[in-house]
């Protein structure tokens, strides 16, 4: 027993990803190694507390729905991601992967739990979903600034009139379609008397 027991300790504590046994009432009865290095604390210091505190305080609802559906017996195993805050105040991601645990009687004793840093995944997602929203502001700002270059190139900056560019583009568009229609085409010119003294008085 001794022996098998030093076996599983050794492979659990040689593992690189964070290994915890609670309780249901999320108390720690067993950390490996690579936890207690990633939170900055000792064992003692895990097994003596709760590891709900090391929750980010916006995730723990979530936690705690999670922890609920198992504790009711609606599934013994469950996955998710939330942040979590180390000794030092900084915040990073994890992934837990948690499966529930019964006795011989099938009463459950705990919950056994392995998690992994995926902090610089979370922080590459965020950094390309940045980018994305980025590029949608500058292709909305070049659609923009499209539309008004456009807007400048057939209207007159003065009066805000179509001019002689935007007369003869209408012009081919009309004629196209009257081709394919069969259709007529009539086009009515009107001049304004002294449009000279109406511009010198109004610019």
């Amino acid at each position: 027993l001794r022996q098998s027991e030093n076996r599983y300790r050794t492979v659990v504590e040689s593992q690189s990803e964070f290994i915890v046994r609670w309780t249901p009432d999320k108390k720690r009865t067993f950390v490996n190694e690579a936890y207690c290095r990633y939170f900055g604390i000792t064992p003692e210091q895990a097994l003596s507390t709760g590891f709900m505190p090391l929750v980010y305080a916006e995730d723990r609802p979530a936690v705690e729905e999670k922890t609920a559906r198992m504790l009711s017996g609606d599934t013994r195993f469950e996955t998710d991601i939330h942040r979590v805050v180390r000794a030092d105040g900084s915040i990073g991601w994890q992934e837990w992967t948690d499966h529930a645990v019964y006795d011989e009687y099938g009463q459950l004793v705990e919950f056994q739990s392995v998690g992994r840093d995926i902090t610089e995944r979370k922080q590459a997602e965020e950094a390309l979903q940045k980018a994305n929203e980025q590029l949608h502001t500058h292709l909305a700002e070049i659609e923009q600034l499209h539309t008004e270059l456009r807007e400048q190139a057939i209207r007159d900056p003065l009066t805000g009139l179509y001019n002689r560019r935007y007369m003869q583009d209408m012009f081919k568009q009309e004629f196209s379609r009257a081709r394919r229609a069969n259709h007529p085409v009539s086009v009515i010119m009107l001049d304004m008397d002294e449009l000279k003294v109406f511009n010198d008085t109004y610019g």
